[in-house]
């Protein structure tokens, strides 16, 4: 169905998978709701193909519907960004080989609009997400070029900001088991691989993922949220069946355990009161793998190069630590003032 428009005014597709014969409304009074966005980057199309696919095999039952959650997915949410198709674009991505443009119709960062709301785009998005209600988000993507191991890299919604109750059932449990059941399958994951012109052996900041992107945005609305990153260097195959497999085990697990998360959610609202004290949060470290410096000898500039030959196994990886230290909180204040402007 169409739900809003593009800046260049085509229509936003948004396809339902209800098992129910209820509406999306009264089928969410006891199920719970998945809802995933496509191609807000439609350079980067992976789970586009990767949602067709689910849908497909969901329809035709090559995979059992689930009883428990609605499925609910943006086609393609940058319209005018996949008209404007291209093969160059995204230098050195292995596949395929045409692909749409990072901006929409005004060159618009469409992730970089969710909580400003300049463009038609957001505004849909924000209308869409409030009809839907969901209780899950996924946001797919493909990196940016970080030379590393891994098909599949993902950004958690931080725990700190979607709240402790929510937080730490997420971070604790749900992301814990959905990526084991993700290695089970073949592929081994780490959290997005955020670094800028450094070596990441000493680690690097978790990326945060504030208003202004999508996950950033739903977790407002107290909604577990994960931004998929496959890498742009590998196969294209290989990364439309990571993401096809990351949203089935979220649907397989969302089935089991949606009465847990729909209590999670309700016990989490609790926590945000009139007149206590609001947590503030810095980043913190995330330990990785080695690499090697390649000088660029014309351009004079360095880059971080992955040695692809070297194993290092699975022994030489420290732990993840991935939180936010909370410094210090800001009271609710005893008196505002307000200034008339006339």
């Amino acid at each position: 169905m169409k739900q809003g428009e593009d800046d260049n005014k085509a229509p936003i597709d948004v396809v339902i998978f209800n098992p129910s014969e209820q509406t999306l409304e009264g089928s969410r009074k006891d199920k719970s709701v998945l809802f995933i966005n496509n191609g807000i980057h439609p350079g980067e199309p992976d789970g586009i193909d990767a949602t067709m696919m689910l849908m497909r095999d969901l329809a035709t039952g090559k995979i059992i519907a689930p009883k428990n959650v609605i499925i609910a997915a943006i086609a393609s949410y940058n319209i005018s960004g996949m008209l404007n198709r291209n093969g160059f674009s995204r230098a050195n991505q292995n596949g395929p080989e045409e692909y749409g443009f990072r901006g929409n119709a005004r060159n618009y960062d469409l992730n970089r609009d969710f909580i400003k709301t300049d463009t038609r785009n957001s505004r849909s998005f924000q209308q869409i997400f409030q009809w839907i209600k969901p209780d899950v988000f996924i946001d797919n993507h493909v990196s940016n070029g970080a030379d590393y191991q891994y098909t599949f890299t993902y950004i958690s919604t931080n725990k700190e900001r979607l709240g402790k109750e929510l937080g730490d059932y997420f971070n604790g449990h749900m992301q814990r088991k959905l990526l084991m059941d993700l290695e089970n399958d073949g592929f081994i994951s780490v959290p997005y691989v955020n670094i800028h012109n450094d070596v990441p052996d000493g680690g690097f900041p978790v990326f945060m993922d504030s208003p202004r992107y999508a996950t950033g945005y739903t977790s407002l609305f107290n909604v577990i949220g994960t931004v998929v990153e496959t890498h742009m260097l590998k196969p294209y195959k290989e990364r439309v069946k990571a993401t096809y497999d990351y949203m089935l085990y979220n649907l397989k697990f969302i089935d089991e355990n949606h009465k847990a998360i729909r209590q999670k959610r309700i016990e989490n609202l609790k926590q945000y009161r009139i007149g206590i004290d609001i947590p503030l949060c810095g980043n913190s470290i995330l330990q990785n793998m080695k690499t090697s410096i390649l000088k660029v000898l014309r351009l004079n500039i360095s880059r971080v190069k992955f040695p692809q030959k070297v194993d290092y196994g699975m022994t030489e990886m420290p732990n993840f630590q991935n939180k936010l230290n909370c410094i210090t909180a800001i009271s609710r204040p005893k008196r505002l003032l307000y200034q008339s402007i006339m």
